[in-house]
């Protein structure tokens, strides 16, 4: 059972999700820009295309290695 002391500060915590999603998710938008501006700048890809491929990519890699991010090995 919560504690009534305990659920007090529960909007601490939603805050700081919500901050740590936006914030991720303006670093995440910084690495797409950096990664594909070249190839829709060249019109190698149009912007739909990059999205999608990032989209996929960045997802891919946030959950088959991001646990690694942070490893000492």
């Amino acid at each position: 059972m919560i504690d009534p002391k305990d659920s007090d500060l529960l909007w601490v915590v939603v805050v700081g999700f919500l901050v740590a999603f936006i914030l991720a998710f303006g670093i995440g938008a910084n690495d797409v820009a950096n990664s594909f501006g070249t190839s829709v700048g060249a019109k190698v890809l149009t912007l739909r295309q990059a999205c999608l491929i990032a989209t996929v990519f960045e997802l891919a890699g946030a959950i088959l290695i991001g646990a690694r991010v942070s490893g000492m090995k």
